[in-house]
């Protein structure tokens, strides 16, 4: 897949049709009442807020190029030209309540 567009919805997607999965797994799982958010670290956080995750920089530098080399080989093997656009990249943590996430996504 060449075009970035087309790359970038079909992950929007797929992780759109995963989230009722995750509301699942987490209401059978058995300390269900004291999860609170669920949490990730990624590059690809545009358009995560429509999917109803809060976005939040990394503020430890040293945490984040620690991340940031962690996922240079995703990087590497998934783009066309990576040495162009690896600078540009920066992980982010995506926040979502699970209040939330049950909400949009546990009675789909």
């Amino acid at each position: 897949m060449e075009n970035g567009v087309k790359k970038g919805r079909i992950i929007y997607r797929t992780v759109e049709q995963s989230l009722p999965g995750v509301c699942r797994h987490i209401q059978a799982h058995p300390k269900f009442r004291e999860i609170k958010a669920i949490i990730g670290i990624t590059m690809l956080h545009r358009g995560c807020t429509h999917l109803g995750f809060d976005i939040v920089q990394i503020h430890n530098p040293l945490y984040r190029a620690f991340k940031w080399i962690g996922q240079m080989p995703i990087h590497f093997l998934s783009v066309s030209n990576p040495l162009k656009t690896c600078t540009k990249q920066n992980p982010r943590f995506l926040l979502m309540s699970t209040d939330l996430l049950m909400d949009k996504y546990g009675s789909v």
